[in-house]
């Protein structure tokens, strides 16, 4: 599905929001990334920016992932 996803993104030229909670999913292809926390924006930024913004890998990350982030 995820294959799909991008084809449709790439060939039609097309705005798609999907919500994912798997990051690396999120990481893999999505160029912008928008994270809330209790319905609100905790963060908006690329896959690297949000895998190292502190507020997101306090609340969803955690320490494994911060250390291979680096």
């Amino acid at each position: 599905m995820i294959d799909k996803v991008r084809e449709l993104w790439e060939t039609q030229k097309i705005t798609v929001v999907f919500i994912e909670h798997d990051m690396d999913i999120v990481f893999k292809i999505a160029p912008k990334i928008v994270v809330l926390c209790y319905g609100r924006i905790l963060a908006t930024g690329t896959p690297d920016e949000i895998r190292n913004n502190s507020a997101v890998i306090d609340a969803y990350l955690g320490t494994e992932h911060a250390g291979a982030a680096a």
